[in-house]
C-alpha cells in the first residue's frame, strides 16, 4: 500500500508558473495597455490617477498577484500600436476597449482571454440633423478611428446598403470627438456605450446629440495577452470570471470579509474565495486567498461596472448577468 502511494506521488508533475507571470513577479509590477483616454473605460482623473473599467481589471490582476491593486504601470496605446506593443512584450496585458474577432485571434500573435464588456457599434449625429437612420448617411461625412474594427464594419455596411460616405479618419478618440464638435463631420461612429458617454460630455444647451437605434455590428470587448504563456492567459481569464461568479453569489466588496469569516460558509464558496487548490495556485503564481483579495480590493463585476459607469448614466443592458436576462456568463469555478 505504501509503495503504491509513493509511486503515485512521483507521477504527479511539478507545476510552475509561466514566463510572463515569472517576469511580472520579478519586476514586482504589472504592465497594462490601456486607451489614450476614453471616459468610463480608461482616463486620468484630476489627481493624475488612472481610472475606469479597463483600468480596474488591471488593478484586479495586481490584487490577485500581489495582494495590492496599485502595482500596475499603465501604458496608453493607440489602435495602431496596441497589438504591436503586446507582441513585443512592452506590456503584459491589453485591457483597452478592444473587440475580439477571428482575424485578430488567429493572425496577430495575440490571444483573447475573456469578454469583459458586450457592446455594439452605432452612430451618433447632431439631434437637429435630418439623419434618422443609417440610410441617411449617404453623401455624409463620418468621423472614425483608424485601425479599429469600427472602420472596417462601417465600410462593409455602407457598401452593402449601396451608400457613399466621406470618412474622416483619426488615430485617437479625443481627436475624433473634437473634430465632430467642430462640425468637421456629420456623424461619428464607435461602440454604442462610448457614444453614449461622448454624448453626455459634449452636449450643451444649444446643441443636442442623438445615437441612432440601429447597430452596425456587434462589438465584444475583450482582454488580450501574448501567446507565449498559457498560465498567464488562464490567470487573466479567471480573474474576470471570478468577478462575475462573485456577483452571481452575492459576494461583493462590502461583504466579502463577512462571507469569508462566516463559520456557516459552504465549502464550495470557501474554496472559491481561497482561489483553488495547490496545483492551480502554483500554475498561476498565486497564493491562497487570491479571489478574496480581488473582490476585497477591487470588487466583483457589478462593483466595477457601477463605480465607473453609473455616474455616467450607463445601464447594464447586455452586461447584466445571464440570470437577469443579460449575456454575462462565467464557467463554474468547480
Amino acid at each position: 500500500m505504501y509503495r503504491l502511494f509513493y509511486l503515485v506521488v512521483l507521477l504527479v508533475p511539478v507545476i510552475e508558473a509561466g514566463e510572463v507571470i515569472d517576469a511580472i513577479h520579478e519586476r514586482a509590477y504589472l504592465r497594462c495597455g490601456v486607451s489614450t483616454g476614453f471616459t468610463g473605460f480608461s482616463s486620468i482623473d484630476e489627481h493624475g490617477q488612472w481610472i475606469g473599467f479597463d483600468v480596474d481589471f488591471c488593478r484586479a490582476l495586481s490584487a490577485a498577484l500581489f495582494n495590492d491593486p496599485s502595482r500596475v504601470e499603465f501604458v496608453p496605446l493607440t489602435n495602431k500600436d496596441r497589438f504591436l506593443s503586446l507582441n513585443k512584450g512592452h506590456i503584459d496585458v491589453l485591457s483597452r476597449v478592444t473587440s475580439w474577432n477571428f482575424k485578430r485571434d488567429t493572425s496577430l500573435g495575440v490571444v483573447f482571454s475573456a469578454i469583459s464588456f458586450y457592446d455594439g457599434q452605432s452612430v451618433m449625429v447632431d439631434a437637429a440633423s435630418n439623419i434618422q437612420t443609417l440610410a441617411d448617411l449617404d453623401q455624409k461625412s463620418v468621423c472614425l478611428i483608424t485601425g479599429s474594427t469600427t472602420e472596417r464594419n462601417l465600410f462593409e455596411r455602407v457598401d452593402q446598403m449601396g451608400l457613399s460616405i466621406e470618412p474622416v479618419i483619426f488615430t485617437t478618440a479625443s481627436a475624433m470627438m473634437r473634430a465632430y464638435q467642430l462640425n468637421r463631420c456629420d456623424a461619428i461612429t464607435t461602440d454604442r456605450v462610448s457614444l453614449e458617454i461622448i454624448q453626455q460630455e459634449i452636449t450643451t444647451p444649444d446643441r443636442q446629440h442623438r445615437v441612432l437605434d440601429e447597430y452596425i455590428a456587434k462589438e465584444p470587448l475583450a482582454v488580450a495577452v501574448g501567446r507565449q504563456d498559457m498560465d498567464w492567459l488562464l490567470l487573466t481569464r479567471w480573474v474576470m470570471y471570478v468577478m462575475i461568479i462573485a456577483e452571481e453569489w452575492g459576494i461583493n466588496q462590502m461583504n466579502v470579509n463577512e462571507w469569508f469569516d462566516s463559520d456557516a460558509l459552504p465549502n464550495s464558496q470557501r474554496r472559491f474565495l481561497n482561489g483553488g487548490g495547490y496545483h492551480e495556485l502554483q500554475a498561476m503564481g498565486l497564493k491562497p486567498g487570491w479571489v478574496k483579495q480581488v473582490i476585497e480590493l477591487v470588487g466583483n463585476y457589478s462593483d466595477v461596472f457601477q463605480r465607473n459607469f453609473k455616474p455616467l448614466g450607463i445601464k447594464r443592458d447586455l452586461n447584466r448577468l445571464w440570470v437577469d436576462g443579460g449575456l454575462l456568463y462565467a464557467p463554474p469555478f468547480e
